[in-house]
């Protein structure tokens, strides 16, 4: 690599490291979740959702067509659907997903 590349390499590692420490840091620093505006407040409460789709969709949508079953897949992607709608949680449709797509592979 040529020391441009490197730098450019650098400068994003650094810009993903500034954006990750304020993504995290901001809850601390609202001392009182009523003085937060409230277009705020909507976006904190679909974040789950988000980080839901970033997490499940591209695995799921790639295992659609890499493993041949297609099932596994589906069935993961709707109950993590159901879950999310239901328990407006992150980690129990992560869960669930994960235990429905492991019982479908587990089908011979």
């Amino acid at each position: 690599m040529n020391n441009h590349n490197e730098l450019n390499i650098m400068a994003v590692v650094i810009a993903a490291t500034v954006v990750n420490y304020i993504i995290r840091v901001t809850p601390f620093l609202m001392t009182s979740w009523e003085k937060v505006p409230l277009a705020v407040r909507r976006f904190l409460t679909i974040m789950p959702t988000a980080a839901l789709g970033a997490l499940i969709f591209p695995g799921a949508f790639t295992s659609l067509t890499d493993t041949g079953r297609p099932w596994a897949a589906l069935g993961g992607l709707g109950i993590a659907a159901l879950a999310a709608h239901y328990s407006k949680n992150l980690i129990i449709p992560v869960g669930a997903a994960v235990l429905v797509t492991w019982g479908i592979l587990q089908i011979p």
